[in-house]
């Protein structure tokens, strides 16, 4: 393997390492965020707050779907340039288009996600739904 090949590489495995800890910086901001909205509801019982909850876990959710779809796609780059069998490199380092599908499936596929965000959806729309109707 050449160096330009190997130096490529390294490349591209150190964009797939900032999108895992965007990710994981991304939960962490999500937890205490959400922490916060639910400490506040608790001391004031509003459904205003509620629907705020729901509308926060969306926007954390769809945003780290985003950076695990995007670091999916350059896991797939990387593999890509691993196999390639042609001697020059053209050191391309771009995220692939967006496909709705395959950022559903990411989203379906992530076990952190359907746990983190899942959860505290249901969490929230029980508590709306109690709010509401009782």
């Amino acid at each position: 393997m050449s160096n330009e090949k190997i130096k490529h590489l390294e490349m591209i495995q150190g964009v797939i390492s900032r999108m895992s800890s965007n990710s994981f910086k991304l939960k962490g901001w999500a937890i205490t965020v959400l922490s916060a909205l639910y400490a506040y509801y608790i001391s004031h019982s509003s459904c205003s707050i509620l629907i705020i909850i729901f509308i926060v876990t969306l926007l954390f959710g769809v945003l780290d779907t985003y950076y695990l779809y995007l670091e999916k796609g350059f896991v797939d780059l990387y593999n890509e340039v691993r196999l390639e069998q042609k001697q020059s490199t053209d050191f391309r380092i771009e995220p692939r288009k967006f496909d709705f599908n395959a950022f559903g499936k990411v989203f379906c596929n992530s076990v952190p996600v359907i746990l983190t965000y899942i959860v505290v959806l249901g969490v929230t729309f029980t508590l709306l739904i109690i709010q509401l109707f009782i």
